[in-house]
Parts: structure tokens; sequence; C-alpha cells
């Protein structure tokens, strides 16, 4: 789903790339930085568990 959104918003002159994130195993994110400069996050879990989805060690 999240790679569908990245390739649409990449397409769109007003959005660009953000922040650039590793894998992680129980969610995606992708960021990316409006004609306003805000950066907006966008998070795909691949779990229901909160102490996985929040696991920021990895």
């Amino acid at each position: 789903m999240l790679i569908s959104m990245k390739l649409s918003m990449k397409k769109c002159a007003e959005y660009k790339e953000g922040y650039k994130v590793g894998p992680h195993p129980h969610r995606k994110r992708i960021y990316f930085i409006d004609a306003d400069g805000f950066e907006w996050e966008f998070v795909e879990y691949f779990t229901d568990d909160p102490a996985k989805r929040n696991d920021y060690s990895q």
C-alpha cells in the first residue's frame, strides 16, 4: 500500500521524498515534504501488537 502511495506522490510536483528510514519487521514508514515545507509521515503496520508497532530498538 505505501509503495503505491510513494510512487503516486513522487509523480506529483508538489511533493518530494523526505526522511528515509531503514527496514523494520513490523512497520513501514515513508515521509514526504509538501509545497509548504511540512513533512508528512505515513505508517503501515504489519502487526496489531502495540509493543511491536512501537519498537524503536531496530
